[in-house]
C-alpha cells in the first residue's frame, strides 16, 4: 500500500516531469511517461485515502 510520502514522491515526479515539456502541458498533449506519472500519482492517492477511511 501507498504512503503519503509515496503520493508526495509521485507528485514531485509527476510535476518534475511536465515542468520542462510542453507536450505534457497541453490537454491532448499525448506524453505518454506523463499520463503514466499522473496515474501512478492518482492510484497512490487513492489508496492512501482508503487505508485512512479504514
Amino acid at each position: 500500500m501507498a504512503t503519503r510520502d509515496a503520493v508526495t514522491e509521485a507528485w514531485r515526479a509527476a510535476i518534475g516531469h511536465a515542468a520542462g515539456r510542453p507536450a505534457c502541458k497541453a490537454p491532448d498533449g499525448g506524453c505518454s511517461t506523463g499520463g503514466h506519472l499522473v496515474r501512478a500519482y492518482e492510484t497512490a492517492r487513492r489508496q492512501v485515502h482508503a487505508q485512512e477511511a479504514g
